[in-house]
């Protein structure tokens, strides 16, 4: 009944069995097996197998290289619906059967690390622009990303996706490739460690703020005849900025140095 999703003959199941000794006990232990056995299908699946080089380096663990972390998160987000539905209208949203629920998803979500990137990159696939994403609307991006936080809550290893999300959130600072500021102020207002990532935006703006009060001053202050060039840099690192500005002026004094030599 629960492969074939039949809601009405489990509710009149769970209405039968409540009126027998731990009848609703045996119901749950079986519809929490049955999960935990679904997720295992999930996690082991080799087309979900994948683990990027660098975590190979930083965890040393050995994992198979074929990637598809699109398909792991639906799945997991595809049985979690299902059986979300089967509680709330077979079983009446019994408190017990949510726990049991609740306590298989966080069994199989937790067997391999690599969960941790998985939600990471199909977070990166929805905030990165040219992606699946550039086709969908804003409520079905902000859908998707309340999707990434249900999965996340069963997740133990949120030090590990907050590391893979920092990296991933550089690399769309740095490239410029993100697909909406919005949605990324949005999923890190999700997030509990939101003061690191608040401080990349913010590293990014001042990046760009002394960037253009260098161009300006460059025009201002030619050193040659020859053409500026413009000069355009991203830092990311907490209280780089004065650093960055220092980097600006020596830069700016060996040109004249070796304009004047």
């Amino acid at each position: 009944m629960f492969e074939q999703k039949s809601l009405k003959d489990l509710a009149r199941l769970f209405r039968l069995l409540k009126r027998v000794d731990n009848g609703l006990a045996r119901l749950r232990e079986t519809m929490h097996i049955y999960i935990k056995q679904r997720g295992e299908l999930i996690v082991s699946e080799e087309g979900n197998l994948h683990v990027s080089f660098l975590f190979l380096f930083l965890f040393g663990l050995k994992y198979k290289l074929n990637c598809n972390p699109q398909t792991f998160v639906e799945s997991v987000l595809l049985l979690r619906e299902t059986f979300q539905e089967i509680v709330d209208k077979a079983f009446d949203d019994d408190k017990y059967f949510q726990r049991s629920l609740n306590e298989a998803f966080e069994y199989f979500i937790n067997l391999d690390t690599r969960a941790a990137q998985y939600l990471s990159l199909f977070t990166d696939s929805l905030l990165r622009r040219h992606s699946v994403s550039s086709k969908m609307q804003d409520s079905q991006i902000q859908k998707k990303l309340d999707d990434v936080m249900l999965v996340l809550k069963y997740l133990k290893d949120k030090d590990i996706f907050e590391e893979f999300y920092k990296q991933h959130l550089a690399q769309r600072l740095l490239h410029g490739n993100g697909n909406s500021e919005f949605h990324e102020k949005l999923m890190i207002g999700k997030l509990k460690f939101t003061s690191k990532l608040e401080g990349m935006f913010k590293d990014i703006e001042q990046s760009r703020s002394l960037t253009e009060q260098w161009n300006l001053f460059a025009k201002q202050f030619p050193v040659s005849s020859d053409p500026i060039v413009e000069l355009d840099a991203k830092v990311l690192t907490t209280g780089f900025g004065f650093i960055l500005f220092f980097f600006f002026m020596y830069y700016y004094l060996c040109i004249v140095q070796g304009n004047t030599k």
